[in-house]
């Protein structure tokens, strides 16, 4: 078995364990306003190792350790309108059991504007492999479809939900 063969039955096994568990959503994607990357990897190698970083573009792909599981996350600088970045966890070896918990903590790093899907991720939806899908970005095709639940935004002024594209 190659490399990638085996990198894939990984993944495959670490999605069954993440999924398997309840209340855990099967990967984390949260939008951050305006902070900038170097901030984010900073609060990242506060939870996992960094073992691979590639830069395409606005778009960081970081191979991660956490708790000696592999991660994969994707980074994607102005995401949507307004500033936001993507931060996509693949595979939900994190330390968040949902987007919310995730988005909660990095408010509290950043101080910053935090958003995260209501929903979370529907597994059988058009580019659920991708980050972003579920984003209000002007690139999202069928994004206002998606956005029926609403968002989660963190600010100072506490938690609340809204409709990103009013």
């Amino acid at each position: 078995m190659t490399n990638k063969e085996t990198n894939k039955e990984t993944n495959k096994e670490t999605n069954k364990e993440a999924d398997a568990q309840p209340g855990r959503q099967p990967d984390i994607e949260i939008y951050l306003k305006q902070v900038a990357l170097d901030s984010i990897l900073e609060w990242l190698t506060h939870h996992f190792e960094i073992t691979l970083q590639q830069q395409i573009a606005s778009t960081s792909k970081l191979n991660l350790v956490f708790n000696g599981q592999p991660v994969t996350c994707t980074i994607v600088e102005k995401a949507a309108k307004g500033g936001y970045t993507s931060i996509w966890f693949k595979t939900n070896q994190t330390p968040w059991a949902t987007d919310e918990e995730c988005a909660r903590e990095a408010f509290q790093h950043f101080k910053s504007e935090i958003r995260c899907s209501v929903g979370g991720w529907v597994a059988d939806s058009p580019g659920a492999d991708s980050p972003g899908v579920d984003s209000p970005g002007a690139d999202s095709p069928g994004a206002e479809s998606m956005d029926t639940q609403g968002w989660y935004r963190f600010t100072d002024k506490g938690q609340s939900i809204v409709n990103w594209l009013t």
